[in-house]
């Protein structure tokens, strides 16, 4: 096992997970913003505004999607001596 690695894995898994939440949430605000923006409750935006706060949304979804799927891999290599250890035990 490369604890090093499975120690660095966990941590980034664990702010992976924080990162993506912060997403969602964010893509739910800039969602909010845009429905009270288009009713007239809120300030009024420009389509082109709404288009920028939308498109970042998704960039930072689409940073914490590889984040977090970059640190399953790290745990993943870390762990895979034990994995096929284990693996040809059960063989």
């Amino acid at each position: 096992m490369k604890r090093n690695t499975l120690l660095v894995g966990i941590v980034a898994l664990a702010l992976g997970i924080l990162a993506y939440q912060s997403a969602i949430n964010q893509i739910a605000d800039i969602v909010k913003i845009i429905e009270d923006s288009r009713a007239g409750h809120g300030p009024r935006y420009s389509n082109e505004r709404l288009q920028v706060l939308s498109d970042d949304a998704e960039v930072t979804l689409m940073f914490a999607r590889g984040f977090l799927g970059f640190s399953v891999f790290m745990v993943v290599y870390a762990l895979y001596d034990d994995i096929m250890r284990t693996i040809k035990r059960i063989r």
